[in-house]
């Protein structure tokens, strides 16, 4: 099974919130979690690898842009026809997606990309404890899955 992980671009949220899934644990801290996100190429509608679960499900990582329901539809698609291996799950981080972590993108498109970071950590500083607690239980479903 492949896990994709998408927002408007691959952004920290993005990054961090895959980290946080790939190493879940109920007390797991932010300190813990990497935020290298800034090697990873910012091409929309790229599937980027992160890494596998503990479930063995490939993890990937996508800035999709304003198109989610076009590309996540046609993500299905070349799925369906190139992959004999199942299925692939999506996990939306728009909900996330606070004021600050709009304005980093802003800056970010502005090439202030030093600026757009400190905003960016802001941003997830203030979600992580919900993103913790939804990815709790999007791991719980994903364990389900035969």
């Amino acid at each position: 099974m492949r896990i994709v992980f998408h927002s408007r671009s691959i952004d920290m949220l993005a990054y961090v919130t895959a980290q946080v899934y790939l190493n879940y644990r109920q007390d797991l801290k932010l300190t813990e979690v990497s935020f290298d996100y800034w090697e990873i190429p910012q091409q929309l509608g790229t599937l980027f690898f992160l890494g596998t679960d503990s479930f063995n499900n490939k993890v990937y990582l996508m800035g999709r842009g304003k198109e989610k329901k076009i590309v996540c539809k046609a993500l299905m698609g070349f799925n369906r026809i190139f992959s004999s291996s199942g299925k692939m799950i999506f996990y939306d981080l728009s909900p996330y997606e606070n004021g600050y972590l709009r304005l980093a993108l802003f800056f970010n498109r502005l090439k202030l990309e030093g600026l757009a970071r400190k905003i960016s950590l802001h941003g997830v500083k203030g979600e992580f404890k919900q993103i913790l607690e939804d990815i709790g239980e999007f791991y719980e479903r994903v364990k389900s899955i035969p």
